[in-house]
């Protein structure tokens, strides 16, 4: 029976929303140098966002102080298009994929990891980091995730 590879634990703070995490604890460059194109070599890996639940309760709160709870309905529909403007609009997101220099699959050798974190859309990179290494990868992931701030506004 074949064994796999687990799955990369992350240590991932309240606030963030894993959309994916197909990352696996195997390194992607095999000791002759070849890939190992079995695991890890798709340009989506991992998609995590963050979420500020308790800005969205509290404002959801003092909405329903306002209007009636004959109004649920409405206002659970408005607490939805919140939820996904404050997610484009302003929160953070990290994309994790495999990407190739070269003759792309063909030199799949000169591939890398690329860790990106984004403030509201691609148009918006602001902290972009490429590695080899899966252990390095991920702890720079970790590093993201716990201490945000640190990529959002080195200079503070």
């Amino acid at each position: 029976m074949k064994e796999y590879p687990l799955p990369i634990a992350l240590r991932v703070p309240s606030g963030w929303i894993v959309h994916s995490n197909t990352l696996f604890e195997v390194e992607p460059l095999l000791p002759d140098g070849s890939i190992n194109r079995e695991f890890n070599t798709s340009e989506d890996l991992i998609w995590i966002e963050q979420f500020n639940f308790g800005r969205f309760i509290d404002y959801i709160t003092q909405l329903a102080l306002i209007n009636r709870p004959a109004h649920a309905a409405a206002l659970a529909q408005f607490a939805e298009d919140w939820a996904k403007q404050q997610t484009i609009a302003e929160n953070l997101s990290i994309d994790v994929g495999w990407h190739y220099n070269g003759e792309g699959k063909k030199d799949a050798s000169n591939g890398y990891y690329r860790l990106v974190m984004l403030r509201g859309g691609w148009e918006h990179v602001i902290y972009r980091y490429e590695t080899k290494s899966t252990s390095e990868l991920v702890a720079k992931l970790n590093h993201c995730l716990n201490y945000p701030e640190q990529y959002t506004n080195p200079e503070g």
